[in-house]
């Protein structure tokens, strides 16, 4: 049964003009439950809107989710979950007495978790820093 002619489309917007899209990094712990949350992003929320597409991605690549903003508000925002996926935890080969912390001027360094030791510091991004925790684990 075909639809009447009034219901049919006649304008299509290009979505670059109605939604837009987000990639958000979590911590390793973070689930998908918790993006689902409308508190979880109350220091965002007002930047949302509706049909926007927030794709998710862990930290340590266990998991993978494409969620769409059904409504945002000054400090909450409820999304849809599009997709999901799980992936594989990267495991470090690294030291597991070692963690890279960011500080400040200091920028990234090495810690030591016992005493909280910095044993190399004033990497610039993170990646290098975790480049260097498993080259120390080799």
């Amino acid at each position: 049964m075909k639809a009447p002619l009034n219901t049919r489309p006649t304008v299509l917007q290009d979505a670059i003009h109605t939604a837009r899209g987000y990639m958000l990094k979590v911590q390793r712990g973070v689930t998908a439950e918790d993006i689902m949350d409308p508190t979880f992003w109350n220091h965002v929320a007002s930047q949302l809107r509706e049909f926007d597409r927030i794709e998710v991605v862990s930290e340590d690549k266990a998991w993978w989710g494409l969620f769409l903003v059904v409504s945002a508000g000054a400090r909450e925002a409820r999304l849809m979950q599009l997709s999901f996926a799980e992936g594989k935890a990267q495991t470090s080969k690294a030291k597991p007495d070692l963690e890279v912390k960011f500080r400040g001027l200091r920028k990234f360094s090495l810690v030591r978790i016992a005493d909280g030791e910095v044993i190399e510091e004033d990497i610039p991004t993170k990646e290098e820093a975790e480049q260097r925790l498993a080259a120390r684990a080799a």
